[in-house]
């Protein structure tokens, strides 16, 4: 079955033919066309997907690594800093008194 040309199709636009101006194989190549561009479609959409959630992944894992790193340093400096300093041993100032410090050894109570 040929084709129809544009002087043969009254107002039908040359470019956009018909199902009847198709032959039947012609219909299901199309149709298996269309249906290849969607799946195609569908797994540049997924791979892109897939391809988002990795970088973000990574990225949260470099934030977290990093932050993990920045923890231990503090806990060492912590640990160097308990480690040069002499132990604490509390002492009266002058601005507390004896009876507001009870517990180093103070008999005397609050009048």
């Amino acid at each position: 079955m040929d084709i129809p040309g544009p002087s043969e199709t009254q107002g039908v636009s040359p470019r956009v033919p018909s199902v009847e101006q198709f032959p039947q194989d012609h219909i299901c190549e199309e149709v298996h066309r269309r249906v290849q561009f969607v799946r195609e479609q569908d797994i540049q959409r997924q791979v892109h997907i897939i391809l988002e959630w990795d970088r973000l992944v990574r990225e949260e894992q470099a934030r977290l690594d990093k932050e993990a790193v920045r923890a231990e340093q503090e806990d060492r400096e912590i640990e160097s800093y308990s480690a040069d300093d002499p132990p604490y041993t509390p002492t009266y100032s002058p601005l507390y008194t004896d009876y507001m410090l009870p517990e180093y050894g103070s008999t005397r109570t609050a009048s």
